[in-house]
């Protein structure tokens, strides 16, 4: 390729980066200055917001002093009609990032959690956005949930049952549909780290409770865990 072919091959990529950069500062700017991340993203005053939850094992860090200590990944993703564009007017832009502390996010906790603070969400994790407005929110954790364990009466083969309660902090179920994306934990990513647990079972349980104070519907999940001694 001569001199004169390389720089227009040159212009021509610089350009195309140039114009792409351009749509997308555009597009991202034209959301989060319209964005009101104090509102939940209802369809409609009738209608929850579907807000779907799992977890991605990676490995079980250790079970000691009634607690479980876990390294593992969430995944949420809902949908916020805030956050939706047409491709056609941003160069088929269908996909961006966005930093999560910008927008709204579910306030899905784990009410078993053993550390201080009562939430586990990762500020710094970019949420990915469709332009239907669906987002995706993946974050890796290190989950300490309370696990009731019998030390005395521990041996090889002994098992014990481990349950993380995960549930909306204020929101009922009319305001947000708290899902389990799967039956079970996904387990892809699983590493047999741990030398004194294994791993046996494992399942997800999505709960609704009513309660005589109130009318609504309270949803929560549970992720339990059958761990055997080694």
């Amino acid at each position: 390729m001569d001199l004169a072919r390389l720089t227009v091959f040159v212009f021509i990529v610089f350009g195309v980066c140039f114009v792409d950069a351009n749509r997308m500062r555009r597009l991202t700017r034209g959301l989060i200055n319209n964005y009101d991340k104090l509102s939940l993203p209802q369809p409609n005053d009738e209608l929850p917001l579907n807000v779907n939850h799992s977890i991605e094992l990676k490995r079980i860090v250790s079970l000691e002093n009634q607690v479980l200590t876990l390294d593992a990944t969430i995944s949420m993703f809902w949908r916020d009609d805030q956050l939706v564009w047409n491709p056609e007017d941003f160069g088929d832009i269908t996909l961006i990032n966005l930093p999560s502390s910008l927008i709204w996010k579910p306030d899905v906790i784990l009410e078993n959690n053993a550390e201080h603070s009562s939430g586990i969400h990762s500020p710094d994790i970019n949420v990915v956005v469709l332009n239907d407005g669906v987002l995706f929110y993946i974050f890796p954790v290190k989950i300490q949930s309370y696990c009731r364990v019998k030390h005395k009466n521990l041996k090889r083969g002994s098992r014990v049952n481990c349950i993380l309660k995960f549930l909306s902090w204020t929101h009922d179920g009319t305001r947000i549909d708290l899902n389990n994306s799967d039956e079970q934990v996904h387990l892809s990513g699983f590493e047999d780290f741990n030398d004194e647990w294994k791993l046996i079972d494992h399942r997800v349980t999505r709960k609704v409770e009513m309660y005589e104070c109130c009318p609504e519907p309270y949803i929560h999940l549970l992720y339990e865990f059958d761990l055997e001694k080694k």
